[in-house]
């Protein structure tokens, strides 16, 4: 895969993956491409999320995982205005004369202004297709002349990613279970543009910093610190919250029990799950028999979909916990 030996980062928590992404923003030129590898919730969009925030310069721009649409594509102009994303929907109680073309990138506007100026970001998430599908729906040719966040690369194919190509950054976050409990991310180069930037982190020991002119740290820095503390910017002292009226968690997480719901465009999910990720219990409602007959997703039948299946959904999987 790629050539370089992989420099390893310790992130603590989720803002600390946020950082990361936002120390990030600021290596990358127009061209770049990262691949973002890791299990579910390992991270990847909290890295995205950062980055796009970061590169945008705007702190409360909304970043939803692509995987349900595919490709998000994010500019400093056009599209929807204030950071939130509003992809079309059908008039309500009318039916769609054609379903949503998959792989067409829902475009919106992110912020003012951008770091690399009139440079988009593309955040792709081919999960749910099959190995290589997506080649034939998005033009990777003109997407990799941008900025680009690739979860999920194996799927995009032998035909888009060989050992060398395209040049890109691999962060691989490596680790399961909640992601409060940290993670260690490995860095890996392809060409020499990443195998350079690789070379001067490692040199200055370690710290992504906000940005690649700022001075190496002046304190020294050990193999177990955390890389990210250059980057991430001081914070107020957080004010005191009110006590609210509820159970305080147990203290051994082994004791937890989460309830999680997931909607995608082909299935609603529930699951009990024990602090230590063991799953309790799980139900599924799958909606491909809803998407079948019109050769795609449709979003607004998508929603009602979910909206009929999630309180059984929620109560199967908790009755079988």
């Amino acid at each position: 895969m790629a050539s370089s030996p992989a420099l390893q980062v310790s992130l603590s928590d989720v803002e600390a993956t946020e950082a990361f992404g936002a120390s990030l923003a600021y290596e990358v030129q127009r061209g770049d491409v990262i691949f973002l590898r890791g299990e579910l919730g390992s991270g990847k969009t909290s890295l995205a999320r950062g980055f796009l925030r970061s590169f945008f310069g705007n702190p409360s721009l909304d970043v939803p995982s692509p995987s349900y649409l595919l490709h998000f594509a994010y500019s400093s102009g056009g599209g929807a205005s204030g950071g939130h994303l509003m992809p079309e929907m059908p008039a309500p109680g009318s039916e769609p004369s054609q379903p949503s073309q998959p792989g067409s990138a829902k475009a919106f506007r992110a912020g003012e202004v951008s770091l690399v100026p009139d440079c988009s970001v593309h955040h792709i998430d081919p999960y749910r297709l099959p190995e290589g599908k997506i080649a034939s729906l998005i033009d990777f040719e003109a997407i990799f002349r941008d900025v680009s966040l690739v979860e999920w690369p194996d799927r995009l194919g032998e035909q888009l990613v060989m050992e060398d190509t395209p040049p890109r950054l691999e962060v691989v976050f490596e680790g399961f279970g909640p992601q409060a409990g940290g993670r260690v991310v490995s860095l890996t180069a392809v060409g020499p543009r990443w195998e350079k930037a690789i070379a001067r982190w490692r040199a200055e020991g370690g710290p992504l910093r906000s940005r690649p002119s700022d001075p190496p740290p002046k304190t020294e820095v050990t193999s177990d610190a955390n890389p990210l503390a250059e980057a991430q910017e001081p914070t107020a002292a957080a004010t005191p919250r009110p006590p609210r009226n509820c159970r305080p968690l147990p203290e051994n997480w082994h004791d937890w029990r989460v309830l999680g719901i997931e909607s995608s465009c082909d299935d609603t999910g529930a699951a009990v799950l024990r602090g230590d990720g063991a799953i309790l219990g799980e139900a599924l409602a799958s909606q491909a028999e809803i998407h079948e007959q019109w050769g795609g997703v449709v979003p607004r039948l998508a929603q009602e979909g979910h909206r009929k299946a999630i309180d059984a959904t929620v109560d199967e999987a908790l009755k079988r916990a």
